[in-house]
Order: structure tokens, then C-alpha cells, then sequence
């Protein structure tokens, strides 16, 4: 994750949706800060890398995962809705 002041960090998954992704990271985001996903995914046998613009929804400590983070889709490629389907069937 890059957040708005180009510090990068990484965070885990917890669930994606056509919408947006809920994520658990170390640090709390405040809503309405706008950051980029990167989720890398095998396609075949390369790894490619998805980039998502986001917006912050909720942020909330969750017990020792870290931050429980939602954020929300923002302009979403053909691609990346492609992508974000093919997740969602597995």
C-alpha cells in the first residue's frame, strides 16, 4: 500500500469485492485519504501487478491483526474489474 504521502507499506488482504478491499495493515488511515493498492497475482506462471486508487472508508483497530482497513475503488480499469471477478470465483 502507498498512502498519500508516498510512504509504502505492506499490508494483508482480509476480503475484495467489484467495490473496494478490506485489509489489515499497522498503522490507522483516517477516511477520506485517497492511497494505491498493488496486488500482485500469478497469472500462469508470472507474477503480474495490479494497481489500485483507493479512498479510506473505515479504519479500526482489530485486536492484534493490526487495523482493519476498507477502502473504496476509485476509477477501476476493465482490467482490474477483470481481475477483481476472477478473484472473487476462486
Amino acid at each position: 500500500m502507498v498512502d498519500s504521502t508516498g510512504s509504502k507499506y505492506i499490508v494483508f488482504t482480509h476480503d475484495i469485492s467489484l467495490t473496494g478491499i478490506s485489509l489489515f495493515a499497522d498503522k490507522q488511515y483516517a477516511p477520506g485519504q485517497v492511497c494505491n493498492i498493488d496486488v500482485p497475482v500469478y497469472v500462469g506462471s508470472r507474477l503480474k501487478h495490479y494497481r489500485f486508487n483507493c479512498r479510506v472508508t473505515f479504519s479500526s483497530l482489530c485486536g492484534m491483526r493490526g487495523f482493519r482497513t476498507n477502502l473504496e475503488f476509485l476509477d477501476v480499469p476493465l482490467e482490474n474489474k477483470s481481475l477483481i471477478q476472477s478473484l472473487m470465483a476462486r
